[in-house]
Formats: structure tokens, C-alpha cells, sequence
């Protein structure tokens, strides 16, 4: 048994998850902008007390919007990250033991 063998941990996938996160991050950031844009003539429209509290909750909705992405790129960083690290650890530990069975 080879000593690539002993731990598996699988680079791409993960490189392919990191991916998907971050394609999934821009999906719904297209989708609310999609929803913004669908929203755009009837706020043009709408006066009065209804049009002010729409304005709130639209700020409160961006505000969230941001954390969200926020919170995605961290994630999607961090993954990516490890992984880089988990490859460089298991690169160090198979050159460490091949050079203890020379």
C-alpha cells in the first residue's frame, strides 16, 4: 500500500464544492437583483405610507443581502483555504515518510 493511500482527502471535490458555493452566492445575488428589477414599476408608482416602509424594509433586505454574501465568500475562503493547507500538510507527510523508508 502506497502512502497516498493511507489518508484520503479529496482536493478537486472539495475545489468543485468551493466552486458551487460561490456559484450558488452569485445565483441568488441575481435572483434579488432579478426581483429588484421586477419591483422597480410598481415602486415608481407607490406613494404615500406604504412607499416608506418599503424603502425600510429595502434597506433592511440590502443589509441583509450584503451579510449574506459576506458570510458566503468567508465560507466558500475558508474551504478553499484548508484545502490548500490539508494539500500542503499531506505533501510535507508523504515526503517525510519516503524519505524515512529510503
Amino acid at each position: 500500500m502506497a502512502y497516498e493511500d493511507l489518508i484520503r482527502y479529496e482536493f478537486e471535490t472539495i475545489d468543485s464544492g468551493v466552486a458551487a458555493m460561490r456559484q450558488a452566492s452569485e445565483d441568488v445575488l441575481d435572483e434579488l437583483n432579478r426581483l429588484r428589477t421586477s419591483l422597480a414599476d410598481v415602486l415608481a408608482k407607490w406613494e404615500g405610507e406604504g412607499d416608506a416602509t418599503f424603502v425600510q424594509v429595502k434597506q433592511d433586505w440590502d443589509q441583509a443581502q450584503t451579510l449574506l454574501q459576506y458570510a458566503h465568500g468567508e465560507i466558500a475562503s475558508s474551504v478553499s483555504r484548508v484545502n490548500t493547507n490539508m494539500q500542503d500538510t499531506e505533501q510535507q507527510v508523504v515526503s517525510i515518510l519516503r524519505s524515512h523508508t529510503l
